[in-house]
């Protein structure tokens, strides 16, 4: 997975061109499907030049018009490998309750209420046996809270989460989500993100969704 996450200001904006510029970072990671998972970041500088006649202000249409509270269930599923390297996967499972508030067509803030099960810990726990309490339940509980940018029909979504309940404890009090949706006319979407225990990658997991509550309208004439 190749994730790069950016801000850019605009120096100079003429009619037929502009620069920019940001700070930008790029993870490479393989997501621990496969061990060693050896994650890299990198900060860099960008400077950017962009030529083209600019297109006029857009006012988005009656069919673009979001719902401001909306709620969504979704479930995942993913692998991940321990150590050593090439030894069987085990599976990651998680139920996601969402609730979302969107502040235009493009901005929202997320709150989640997170229920995971992940088969390797107590494989990792028997391994550190003396260093760790022995727990026989395998279940986590998590709670994340974060912002989602949209194009048109993809959702990039960035969690901030902190353990309610971890009987484990080896992976630190916070971990973090950074993923992707698709939207559509109906209320099904698919869910693809990486979950990371800050630049540590645990697990990929790719997952459907239901939005289950849709309240109120952003204004059908907000100029974008």
């Amino acid at each position: 997975m190749a994730l790069i996450l950016g801000y850019q200001y605009v120096l100079l904006r003429k009619s037929t061109f502009e620069t920019c510029i940001g700070l930008r970072v790029t993870h490479l990671s393989n997501g621990a499907f496969t061990m060693p998972n050896a994650g890299t970041n990198q900060v860099g500088l960008q400077i950017e030049c962009r030529f083209g006649k600019k297109s006029t202000e857009f006012v988005a249409s009656k069919r673009d018009t979001l719902p401001k509270w909306q709620g969504a269930l979704i479930g995942s599923a993913g692998l991940k490998e321990i150590q050593p390297p090439n030894s069987r996967k085990y599976s990651v499972f998680s139920l996601q309750n969402q609730w979302i508030y969107q502040v235009n067509r493009k901005s929202s803030f997320v709150s989640q209420l997170d229920f995971m099960v992940n088969t390797s810990n107590p494989i990792i726990e028997a391994e550190n046996e003396g260093l760790l309490t022995k727990q026989k339940t395998r279940a986590m509980c998590g709670l994340t809270f974060g912002y989602q940018l949209r194009f048109g029909k993809i959702g990039l979504s960035m969690q901030q989460g902190i353990y309610v309940i971890d009987p484990y404890g080896y992976n630190g009090l916070l971990y973090h989500r950074v993923g992707l949706r698709t939207y559509s006319s109906g209320p099904i979407f698919f869910h693809l993100a990486l979950k990371t225990h800050f630049a540590k990658a645990d697990h990929g997991e790719i997952g459907v969704g239901y939005t289950f509550y849709r309240n109120g309208l952003l204004n059908q004439r907000e100029k974008i």
